[in-house]
């Protein structure tokens, strides 16, 4: 049986991914891979993560001024 998993790439201004980490890390997700100016967060395809639980994460920061703006896009991907 094939596996499947949700990666979301998470762009944000300013980029800061301690921050960015630090809250996406209170909700059910596998793991995060830093990339240069954007984040991948992975969780499971049957997990309750899913972009609007994303959004309404950053969105506490957006109120705290810790971020501008963002872009959350959600992709299913096939486990090798």
């Amino acid at each position: 049986m094939e596996k499947y998993y949700r990666r979301y790439k998470i762009i944000a201004e300013p980029f800061n991914p301690e921050i960015l980490s630090s809250i996406l890390w209170e909700v059910d997700i596998k793991g995060i891979s830093e990339e240069d100016n954007f984040l991948y967060v992975f969780a499971s395809y049957d997990s309750k993560v899913n972009c609007d639980l994303i959004i309404k994460q950053l969105n506490k920061l957006k109120t705290e001024d810790l971020v501008e703006n963002f872009t959350v896009k959600e992709k299913i991907i096939k486990n090798k």
